[in-house]
């Protein structure tokens, strides 16, 4: 269910600490909520991280996404520079209207490759993801079996981000591949990972739309999808930091 106008509380915006993204002309920036008032949002970035165009007198406008129950919002409103603090570079979003569901979590899915270690009842594996969701992961077939139906320690590694670690149980099997759902995982690490996938997801349906004629693209790296997403670092006083060397 994408662009629904269905209203939230106001207790339902991003909260301060929370990670977001905001985008501008297309182009999407990292950022975290700083603090709120009744219509507007302060949202912390890293300096330069936003185009310095934007730092000029007057606002300009933007969507700010968010995830709320693992979902993805978004506000629309307008974005202008406030102040600079030891922090990085804090921005003022004016937002007009209610949040708007974007994506459900259970559609919240890219093929992405990324290092995952698993514990498993007969060992210790080393293996890359197929994709990932905003709910877990699919993993080759080859270690289903050795998996089993119990829950398994895992351990994501994400380009950037401190190893998102956790616990997962196989849900679906199949030839090809499985799938692992997170029973065990961090409400931060899910709020970064699943931005990162959704922006991923929502590039690639962008390059199908574009060119409808070209095969559909091959798994891509994370360390390719979350350069995209964290084109700034994140600044270091959140609680999550996404920074990438």
């Amino acid at each position: 269910m994408a662009g629904s106008d269905q209203p939230l509380g106001w207790g339902d915006r991003p909260s301060p600490g929370d990670a977001v993204r905001i985008v501008v002309d297309g182009q999407s920036f990292a950022a975290y909520a700083d603090s709120l008032a009744t219509d507007s949002i302060d949202l912390l970035a890293a300096r330069g991280a936003l185009p310095h165009e934007l730092t000029q007198p007057g606002a300009t406008d933007a969507t700010v996404e968010y995830l709320v129950n693992h979902d993805v919002w978004r506000l629309l409103g307008s974005l202008g520079f406030s102040r600079q603090d030891e922090a990085g570079t804090v921005w003022r979003f004016d937002h007009r209207r209610v949040p708007q569901l974007l994506l459900r979590r259970e559609y919240v899915r890219a093929p992405i490759s990324a290092g995952l270690r698993l514990w498993t009842p007969v060992g210790r594996h080393e293996t890359r993801t197929l994709s990932i969701s905003g709910d877990g992961m699919t993993v080759p077939a080859a270690i289903v079996e050795d998996v089993g139906q119990e829950d398994v320690a895992f351990m994501l590694s994400v380009p950037g981000h401190s190893p998102i670690r956790g616990s997962a149980r196989i849900v679906r099997s199949g030839d090809n591949s499985g799938e692992l759902a997170f029973t065990e995982i961090s409400d931060a690490d899910r709020t970064v990972l699943t931005l990162a996938v959704y922006d991923e997801q929502r590039r690639l349906k962008d390059d199908a739309q574009r060119s409808p004629g070209l095969a559909a693209k091959p798994t891509v790296d994370l360390q390719e999808a979350q350069d995209r997403y964290a084109k700034a670092e994140g600044p270091s006083r959140n609680r999550v930091d996404i920074q990438v060397s």
